[in-house]
């Protein structure tokens, strides 16, 4: 790919990529900020969210050079592969129950 400018629906398609991409990871990390289930903690802690997103789309209005289409790409395909393997909501199911422990004699 050129430096030339990408068309319209190329740079719909980069912006998708990014957000989606980006998007993915800033909940990646807002879950990691939580200290529980379900994203009930602080709002503060959510921000990645939004942020990944602005920034997803920052990059795929501004993607022209090659590398950072590459990153758009890699960073959808590794969102993908999350969103597979964390289909059915696992941040929001309760932990296991624990098992009864018979009591020492």
């Amino acid at each position: 790919m050129s430096n030339a400018h990408p068309s319209r629906t190329l740079r719909i398609v980069f912006v998708v990529l990014g957000v989606f991409g980006l998007g993915s990871f800033g909940w990646i990390a807002a879950g990691a900020l939580q200290s529980g289930d379900c994203f009930g903690c602080d709002a503060w802690t959510l921000l990645p969210i939004p942020i990944g997103v602005a920034c997803g789309a920052w990059l795929g209005i501004r993607a022209k050079h090659p590398a950072a289409v590459l990153v758009l790409a890699a960073a959808s395909g590794a969102a993908m592969l999350f969103w597979i393997q964390a289909h059915d909501g696992w941040w929001a199911h309760r932990p296991p129950a624990a098992q009864a422990v018979p009591a020492s004699r």
